[in-house]
């Protein structure tokens, strides 16, 4: 066996009491059904071995890592630094399993199936604060990737990292709940000043560990909506350049109107009409107050998400944005909303 292989795999801070019998008896079964040839661990990833030796093998190596894993686990599920040092710890096992057995999909299977048989050990509880955890990790990386230059570099690699580990996720009762806590810390990042390119690609790596979608299904939901943002832009530009245009005929008759009756009639029925397309100008123009009057404010988004698949607070649900909103925030929800109520979109927001 290689000793800089065996001590890799057992240095998860657990010694050599529980897996080392595990790893000796392995060596045992192929020393005898080997026909009293003794085999290099090195070998076993270029010779072909029996099935039996495999099967046999192969369980050894699950029973190992789970030992670690649940070891690892109990002892420091509460550390601050447990995704770090849990991810540090998965990565030497792969790098162990592939020493010692090569790239055998039969090891990286039982690798897999023994950090899961770890996890599933696990109390409800400590699993909620465990997966908690890694969908904060993931969130700070994330987050951390948008500084740029070497450090953006060292994020993206612990990242990497991590999500190979969390991909041991699939398929298990955790996962569950660790799709709960990373819909809450992805939606606060999508609806930040600057969304992370990162997005998709984490879903596209992670994307079985979420049993239900939601985040898949938020991403979507969000392009779409902005979608619709762009379209509502347009709208407002359409309809400000009829207006303008409105007006600009409306000016231009009150004045022919103005000529033609001052050159016909000096009397007090002039100043009567005049005042009247007076009146009526200063009415639409009051009427037309609101469009003009959000280009003179910041740039106001709103965005249509759907609560199927957003975290979205219960009292979020009986309260009227409207009543909540300053006048030129409310003028252009309801604007917004006339859009929205006319456009025929399938599968947007509800």
């Amino acid at each position: 066996m290689s000793g800089k292989a065996s001590g890799r795999s057992l240095g998860w801070g657990l010694g050599s009491g529980g897996a080392a019998p595990l790893l000796a008896s392995a060596t045992f079964l192929v020393f005898t059904e080997g026909r009293n040839r003794s085999h290099d661990w090195s070998s076993l990833a270029t010779r072909g071995l029996p099935s039996s030796i495999m099967r046999n093998l192969t369980r050894c190596w699950q029973a190992v890592v789970e030992k670690q894993v649940n070891n690892f686990l109990t002892s420091s599920w509460r550390d601050d630094d447990f995704v770090p040092r849990y991810c540090e710890h998965f990565n030497i096992l792969q790098n162990s399993s592939s020493e010692l057995f090569g790239p055998r999909a039969a090891f990286l299977l039982a690798l897999q199936n023994g950090c899961a048989g770890a996890l599933l050990k696990l109390p409800f509880l400590r699993a909620a604060h465990v997966s908690e955890q890694f969908a904060r990790h993931i969130d700070q990386q994330i987050q951390g990737s948008r500084i740029g230059g070497a450090q953006e570099m060292a994020r993206l690699a612990q990242l990497q990292q991590c999500l190979e580990a969390v991909l041991i996720f699939s398929g298990l009762e955790i996962a569950t709940t660790f799709e709960h806590y990373y819909q809450h810390y992805m939606a606060d990042r999508l609806l930040g000043v600057v969304s992370s390119w990162l997005e998709g690609a984490v879903l596209e790596q992670i994307g079985p560990c979420f049993p239900n979608r939601l985040p898949q299904q938020m991403l979507e939901n969000l392009s779409t909506s902005k979608e619709l943002q762009h379209q509502f832009h347009v709208y407002q530009l359409r309809r400000l350049d009829q207006e303008l245009l409105k007006l600009e005929d409306t000016e231009k008759k009150i004045q022919v109107d103005h000529e033609a009756s001052s050159k016909e009639h000096k009397s007090e029925k002039e100043e009567g009409a005049g005042a009247a397309a007076a009146v009526d100008a200063a009415e639409e123009e009051e009427e037309k107050e609101d469009l003009y009057y959000e280009g003179a404010m910041p740039e106001v988004s709103v965005l249509v998400l759907s609560q199927h698949c957003w975290p979205v607070a219960s009292i979020c649900h009986t309260l009227n944005p409207r009543t909540c909103l300053p006048s030129y925030l409310s003028g252009t929800l309801n604007r917004y909303s006339n859009f929205y109520n006319k456009s025929e979109q399938p599968g947007r927001g509800d």
